[in-house]
């Protein structure tokens, strides 16, 4: 019985869940690409002049 009531619960929540996990995860993609631009600018500056 117990298990019958979290998995009804787990069907209803987990569209939501996925969505939030989703959300997380191109917020974290976002924050790395920006990392990674802002690494890779000073390193594109140095072999300009050279």
């Amino acid at each position: 019985m117990k298990d019958e009531l979290w998995m009804r619960n787990w069907n209803e929540g987990h569209p939501q869940f996925s969505a939030d996990l989703h959300r997380g995860l191109m917020q974290l993609r976002t924050a790395f690409r920006r990392l990674g631009e802002w690494i890779a600018l000073p390193r594109a500056r140095r072999r300009s002049r050279v």
